[in-house]
């Protein structure tokens, strides 16, 4: 019982209560699988100058006072506060299973806005930046949507992505 009230394993139960009975707090009944115990005196509280351990503690409110999820000026997403209204809009909006269709116009629109790592893309778009890079980063690349900002290292550890218009140049 002790186990799955605390959700610890054999060997986790078995020390907590070793502990609870060397404190002196519980008394050990039995051996081996047929171990129970009992609470001592000083545990229920009948010991000289121990309160009492109530059973029945006073009611808490199930119905707490209700609390922002999302108080002014903080976002739960960083990368999210800079963004204008339309691109954290769009952003939301996607989902974990948007098609990726809608997944490279988020990106490209983000990309218009300022150049993003793909760290930063993939926390933003709530992915793996590997998923971010292999399934949306690389084909806009190979299609010229997006361009490096460091051409010449693609693999750069800070390397971010920008969006190009329909002559190559930056959007």
């Amino acid at each position: 019982m002790y186990r799955e009230l605390n959700r610890v394993d054999t060997l986790g139960a078995s020390q907590s209560l070793r502990r609870l009975r060397d404190a002196g707090l519980l008394e050990q009944k039995g051996r081996g699988s047929g171990t129970y115990y009992l609470p001592t005196p000083s545990l229920l509280g009948n010991d000289e100058g121990v309160p009492a351990l109530s059973s029945n503690p006073p009611a808490l409110s199930s119905n707490p006072p209700v609390l922002s999820s999302n108080p002014d000026g903080l976002s739960s997403n960083p990368y999210s506060a800079g963004l204008p209204e339309n691109l954290r809009e769009l952003v939301s909006s996607l989902g974990q299973r948007a098609p990726p269709a809608r997944m490279h116009e988020a990106i490209i629109a983000l990309c218009r806005h300022r150049p993003w790592q793909a760290a930063e893309l993939a926390a933003l778009l709530n992915r793996t930046p590997d998923y971010i890079a292999t399934q949306h980063l690389r084909p806009l690349v190979n299609a010229g949507v997006l361009a490096y900002t460091r051409p010449d290292v693609p693999n750069h550890p800070h390397q971010a992505y920008h969006a190009v218009d329909g002559t190559g140049e930056t959007a």
